[in-house]
């Protein structure tokens, strides 16, 4: 991982032209690669293992909806297998750990998320700013455990969750 981070940096200046703060309007399908680690699940249904919560915010990756065939940012073949599974929050919030001392830690963030699963750009950056939300709203209840159910609840409670659907296409069933 370190020898990966070490890249990430050295790649951030490049993607930084290519993402802007937030989310587009353009969801032409640009990655960095396609497929990756895991991937497990159907774009239709979640397949992450029971985790503690799921009300009101996005069920720390389990139950979570994500249709293909949308036009939002993570609405595609490569990011809908990651976001059922929790792959996308669990490692964007991994990232956001990793890249807090960075000074534009969602560029960091989206390059450490797209290197790591091979998700796409636009998807990873709504994740990006779901992390950036947590830790402004959410900073208490998903310091320890992202997945916790306390967590979920503020993310949803916070609006943060709603910003990921708007975003991202990606919702809680």
């Amino acid at each position: 991982m370190r020898m990966r981070l070490a890249w990430i940096l050295g790649s951030i200046a490049a993607l930084a032209l290519g993402v802007a703060s937030g989310c587009t309007d353009d969801d032409d399908g640009d990655s960095l690669g396609t497929g990756g680690a895991g991937g497990a699940g159907s774009p239709e249904s979640a397949t992450g293992g029971e985790r503690d919560g799921g009300a009101a915010g996005l069920g720390g990756g389990f139950g979570l909806a994500c249709d293909p065939r949308g036009t939002a940012a993570c609405e595609n073949e490569t990011d809908c297998p990651f976001v059922t599974s929790g792959q996308l929050q669990s490692t964007a919030f991994e990232c956001g750990e990793i890249c807090g001392v960075e000074v534009e830690v969602e560029i960091c963030a989206v390059t450490c998320v797209t290197m790591e699963l091979s998700s796409t750009v636009a998807c990873s950056a709504c994740y990006a700013q779901l992390v950036t939300c947590a830790n402004e709203r959410c900073f208490t209840e998903c310091f320890a455990d992202p997945s916790s159910g306390v967590c979920q609840r503020c993310l949803g409670e916070s609006a943060c969750a709603s910003e990921l659907e708007e975003c991202g296409g990606v919702r809680g069933e």
